[in-house]
């Protein structure tokens, strides 16, 4: 797959303005996500038992905005004629630290994804292991997005906002954009997605349905309504349903924008980071309600709660 024409530094600081404001508004966003939920945040860590997935939970939140901070110096000046050479940021590090908390942003996402999944085949080992091989996998083929495009300082005369143009300035772009490996990382990741979202909606419905006849059709509406589902079960069914039907459209997109060698490298890229954060902020989402079961009052919910060994 060709990467396409290479861009003009002109172009690759103007699409860097257009990225930027976009990852603006995801830091937006993921900043009022957190803070909303600091009181559910501080449950986590005072009503309900500290394990390993609960630290992955916060692992990935500080990934996520560490990745944003990092995002946001991308676009910016990295030097003029002023420093004589000095940079102000370094256009290739804060790229591979970019690529690398993204990795671990998604890789930790989606293992709270599995962590979902697993409980919910407690009592299949061999569900289990699949699911986490399935895990394993998708974090494998993520390892590309380490790999898919490079920063470099490009000098130009292009000001955003400005007039003056009589001083050569150093912008941080985008270069050298390998779109077969994001293929393969978005691919796999979706993937991934759609195997968990069906395995979780089928042993739900499973569950819940064992002892219940109807017709197919039936069977097939309360798959995917989980209309005859019990209190837990409905709600990590639906919280899957909005995740992954969230997640297919911005991956589908960014599959759409990869095959297109004509748009810039920036705008081919420019759903990656705010994909991470909005899925990050749902997975979180699902993790909290489930978790926040573990001191609600409510005798079915409990009951139900573990016996899905959630």
């Amino acid at each position: 797959m060709s990467s396409g024409s290479p861009d003009t530094p002109h172009d690759g600081v103007r699409q860097l303005d257009i990225v930027f404001d976009i990852i603006l508004a995801a830091v937006g966003m993921f900043i009022w996500d957190i803070l909303i939920n600091i009181p559910g945040d501080h449950k986590l860590l005072t009503k309900c038992r500290f394990r390993f997935p609960t630290a992955v939970y916060f692992f990935s939140r500080i990934c996520c905005l560490a990745m944003l901070a990092c995002g946001l110096l991308l676009g910016n000046i990295a030097a003029d004629s002023s420093t004589k050479g000095n940079t102000f940021v370094n256009c290739q590090v804060t790229t591979e630290a970019t690529k690398a908390l993204f990795f671990l942003a998604t890789s930790s996402t989606t293992f709270l994804f599995l962590v979902r999944a697993r409980a919910i085949y407690a009592h299949s080992g061999t569900g289990q292991a699949i699911l986490f091989l399935l895990w394993i996998v998708q974090v494998g083929t993520s390892t590309l997005d380490l790999f898919i495009v490079d920063g470099s300082s490009v000098p130009t005369q292009y000001q955003p906002l400005q007039r003056d143009l009589s001083q050569t300035k150093y912008y941080c772009i985008l270069s050298n954009l390998r779109p077969e490996f994001a293929v393969i990382s978005a691919v796999g990741i979706l993937f991934y997605d759609t195997a968990i979202f069906f395995a979780i909606s089928y042993r739900l419905t499973v569950i819940n349905n064992a002892d219940s006849g109807g017709s197919i059709y039936e069977k097939t509406v309360s798959f995917f309504s989980g209309r005859k589902l019990l209190v837990l079960s409905r709600m990590i069914l639906l919280d899957g349903q909005i995740y992954y039907l969230i997640s297919f459209i911005l991956t589908a997109l960014l599959l759409i924008l990869l095959c297109v060698p004509s748009i810039g490298t920036a705008i081919r890229l420019i759903t990656v980071l705010p994909h991470a954060v909005l899925v990050n902020a749902l997975t979180c989402h699902v993790f909290r309600r489930v978790e926040f079961g573990c001191y609600q009052s409510r005798e079915a919910f409990n009951s139900e709660q573990k016996f899905l060994q959630v």
